[in-house]
């Protein structure tokens, strides 16, 4: 009988051995933190899902948990791309409907037709919300700046959980600022700056209050000086950390040597004065200038040859405007994240 049975049980076997996904580690999901008030912002994450066999993504549900197997969705199904890891990873907040006691799970579809889930218990209290990360690109850039790119990369690497936006206002190429220099004008600036309270207010939309790190590289760190000079009190307070690059407003204290727009051209000053903000929000601005880079004026003196030299060499793409990424976004970062944790943020 067994000589009968074998042969015909066997490619039954075979098939549903190979099923399944190709993967041998087992698809897992879990929530960060894993508690917390109506409105938390969390992440998701999940690991070993196998990115060939998922090659379509992953199908992330988000419902409220009732018990005894009910679940009803609040929103609406998200997919999400695995890594070449296998993980996958999601920022979502949990919906301010809910009540302290209630469960919010997180569903990932399986390829089998199971799923990996995730609960999140809602408790009383206010949520704090995620920090988020606004990048204003440089020079002859759009909003894909890879020195932008850097930060953001390297602070997610630190493990800082935020939400991260890079403002896609229009290039300005070296030639566009020289010209406004020569003119004195700095509405290309201000203009920019509209993009960026845009953002700002968008996330203090979506959760409140927002906290914000402004992270500008070049012309960018402009757009962020200007921007913060004139921030009231209330959109100020808001602010965790500032970091510059490059800045064309960049002073070198005592020396009278500095950025490109400081002293400007033809005695056309653009300079932002005070330069670093006062006070609180003071302690929280650090940048970093480069030797050599004539945008920002590092290694530059104070005589109108210097003055002169300073657009010529940007013209020429002569210097180091372009070399933040071999180390200082990476102490940019470092200083991003010792910000966040001195305000227990």
């Amino acid at each position: 009988m067994l000589r009968c049975v074998l042969p015909a049980v066997l490619p039954l076997i075979l098939l549903i051995t190979f099923s399944s996904p190709v993967s041998a580690q087992a698809q897992l999901l879990s929530v960060a933190p894993n508690s917390g008030p109506p409105g938390t912002p969390v992440t998701i994450i999940g690991t070993g899902w196998d990115p060939q066999y998922y090659s379509g993504g992953v199908q992330i549900s988000f419902e409220q948990n009732f018990g005894n197997g009910v679940l009803q969705r609040y929103a609406d199904d998200v997919t999400v791309q695995p890594d070449s890891a296998g993980n996958v990873r999601l920022t979502a907040t949990v919906p301010t409907s809910v009540k302290a006691g209630d469960v919010i799970t997180f569903d990932a579809l399986i390829g089998n037709g199971s799923g990996a889930r995730a609960n999140f218990t809602i408790t009383t209290g206010v949520a704090t919300c995620l920090i988020t990360v606004l990048g204003a690109h440089g020079l002859n850039e759009d909003a894909d700046s890879s020195t932008i790119k850097d930060v953001f990369d390297k602070l997610q690497a630190r493990g800082l959980q935020a939400t991260y936006i890079s403002i896609p206002y229009p290039t300005v190429t070296t030639p566009d600022l020289i010209r406004f220099l020569n003119v004195g004008d700095r509405n290309p600036a201000l203009k920019a700056t509209d993009d960026l309270n845009g953002a700002a207010q968008a996330a203090e939309a979506t959760c409140h209050p927002a906290r914000l790190v402004l992270v500008g590289y070049s012309f960018g760190a402009w757009i962020i000086d200007e921007w913060i000079h004139d921030a009231p009190p209330a959109q100020a307070n808001k602010i965790v950390a500032v970091m510059v690059f490059g800045d064309p407003q960049w002073d070198w204290p005592g020396t009278g040597a500095g950025g490109i727009a400081r002293h400007g051209l033809y005695g056309k000053s653009l300079a932002i004065e005070p330069y670093r903000p006062q006070p609180p929000l003071g302690w929280k601005f650090g940048g970093f200038c480069a030797n050599g880079d004539p945008i920002c004026g590092g290694g530059y003196g104070n005589t109108e040859h210097d003055h002169a030299q300073q657009p010529t060499d940007a013209l020429h793409g002569a210097g180091t405007h372009g070399s933040y990424v071999k180390g200082a976004t990476a102490q940019g970062a470092d200083e991003i994240m010792q910000l966040v944790a001195a305000q227990g943020k």
